[in-house]
């Protein structure tokens, strides 16, 4: 644990600046900075005074969430700055990174009135687009397919957050790394050997994302335009969508926005409803909606991806 806490850590992550007391795999240090975000160790009550909602792993008020998972530990998460963590006293410090980055961001997040959309971006056909789907249908898996097959750029996993403007929808990328289970990485000749666990106990990894061949932007930075959204679903023989993209309009379109959320549940306790479904409904008008349904399995990943690129240039 002493590395850990030698020194404070910086960082520049979805549109943020962060001071953190421990390192943040696989975010890139950045020198002292002035902070939008603290991480800090701390102990962390084990309860909320008047929670607006309570279930088992977290509770919710205004500004105020708890996190609480089995043989991680407790986090706390307030006004959109502040994240506390206490760990339960078997979890290595190096687990809390992802999350940190992925549940107790969405809260902090959600606090600041921004907005989540699960996925990974990857630059594809020079835009930005979403790859997104329900685990395990594998869409870091296949956002990688396209990095190995098309030479496209994958420029962050997990999440991005957006919002509105005039020139559309624009996005701060997520993680800038790849999270992998060890089969995935093997069946594309890529060693587990120096890659960084994302938990101790867990044969799934980090793949660090380069940005000098980001052909949109050499430094991920800033905020980018929104293509589309692409939800990948696997298809199967009893079912009757065909394979390839079906682009969803109108209701189907809305419906869809809210179901690519990212850990949505923690925007219950910020009592803006009227603000979601606005946000919601600029989604579906500014951005294109899609579902690619594909024969899942590693060896039909080329052909996949070749099918996906054709279609979207038609």
């Amino acid at each position: 644990m002493g590395d850990f806490l030698k020194h404070m850590h910086y960082y520049y992550f979805n549109g943020l600046y962060i001071k953190s007391d421990i390192a943040l795999a696989p975010l890139n240090s950045l020198a002292t900075i002035e902070p939008d975000v603290t991480i800090r160790l701390a102990k962390v009550a084990t309860t909320l005074v008047n929670p607006v909602q309570q279930e088992i792993t977290f509770m919710l008020k205004r500004n105020e969430a708890l996190i609480r998972l089995p043989g991680v530990g407790r986090f706390l998460i307030t006004d959109g700055n502040s994240i506390l963590m206490e760990l339960e006293s078997d979890c290595p410090l190096n687990d809390l990174s992802p999350f940190i980055l992925s549940i107790a961001w969405a809260a902090l997040s959600y606090q600041r009135g921004r907005n989540l959309l699960k996925g990974a971006l990857v630059e594809l056909n020079k835009k930005v687009w979403l790859i997104s789907g329900i685990s395990p249908v594998g869409s870091s898996t296949f956002a990688l397919a396209l990095q190995k097959y098309l030479g496209s750029t994958v420029i962050s996993d997990e999440f991005c957050s957006y919002y509105h403007t005039e020139e559309g929808i624009m996005v701060d990328p997520g993680i800038p790394a790849l999270k992998l289970w060890q089969n995935s990485l093997e069946y594309f000749d890529i060693d587990c050997e120096n890659l960084c666990r994302i938990r101790a106990q867990l044969n799934k990894f980090w793949l660090s994302l380069p940005t000098n061949n980001f052909s949109l932007n050499s430094v991920i930075n800033r905020s980018l335009k929104l293509a589309g959204i692409i939800s990948l679903q696997e298809w199967r023989s009893d079912e009757v969508a065909p394979q390839g993209i079906q682009q969803i309009k109108g209701f189907k379109a809305l419906k869809k926005t809210f179901y690519h959320g990212f850990h949505r549940v923690y925007l219950n306790g910020q009592d803006n409803e009227q603000q979601k479904f606005e946000e919601g409904l600029q989604l579906a008008q500014h951005c294109k909606l899609a579902t690619f349904t594909f024969k899942r399995g590693m060896n039909s990943l080329r052909e996949n991806c070749q099918h996906l690129q054709e279609q979207l240039i038609k």
